[in-house]
């Protein structure tokens, strides 16, 4: 059978679920400079952010 589209619908759910995770965790954000015709890797999105914010944090208490 043909499975390739069950798993793109699954990989394009997860794709959600980190977009959403990431929307939640950083609402003042301006995530409009994300064109709908290019798909964003929300999950890689999602880990920059939370690492370049840890980053940061570290900084500041030195």
């Amino acid at each position: 059978g043909n499975r390739r589209g069950t798993k793109r619908s699954r990989c394009e759910d997860f794709n959600t679920a980190w977009q959403a995770l990431f929307e939640s965790r950083w609402p003042l954000l301006d995530n409009t400079g994300h064109d709908d015709l290019v798909t964003v890797d929300w999950q890689q999105q999602y880990w920059e952010k939370h690492l370049q914010e840890y980053v940061s944090k570290q900084l500041q208490m030195v």
